[in-house]
């Protein structure tokens, strides 16, 4: 995913998420009603997308041979990893199998 790209579906993750926060869950709507339908559909693209996203920052840091500045970069984007988390990311940039 190209940088502009990347940061393009970075920010359409922030105004989804503020959509959500803003309107709350299908559920508060009704899952049968426009709106219910409409939000599910939103919040199951924005899992998609978080998907792709990471895929993308992995892809990325894969080419680099700076390992920290790769994990903060993801970092950066998703927040603070756990020990278990950084060795199993690691080791798909280094492309091991996990």
């Amino acid at each position: 995913m190209g940088n502009a790209l990347l940061k393009a579906a970075e920010a359409a993750d922030r105004q989804i998420s503020a959509i959500h926060t803003a309107f709350g869950a299908p559920g508060d709507h009704g899952y049968e009603s426009r709106e219910g339908k409409a939000l599910y559909e939103l919040y199951k693209f924005q899992v998609e997308l978080r998907a792709a996203i990471r895929q993308a920052l992995i892809e990325d840091v894969r080419a680099s041979t700076d390992t920290e500045k790769a994990v903060a970069e993801f970092e950066g984007i998703f927040g603070k990893i756990t020990a278990t988390e950084r060795r199993w990311l690691v080791r798909r940039l280094a492309g091991q199998e996990v």
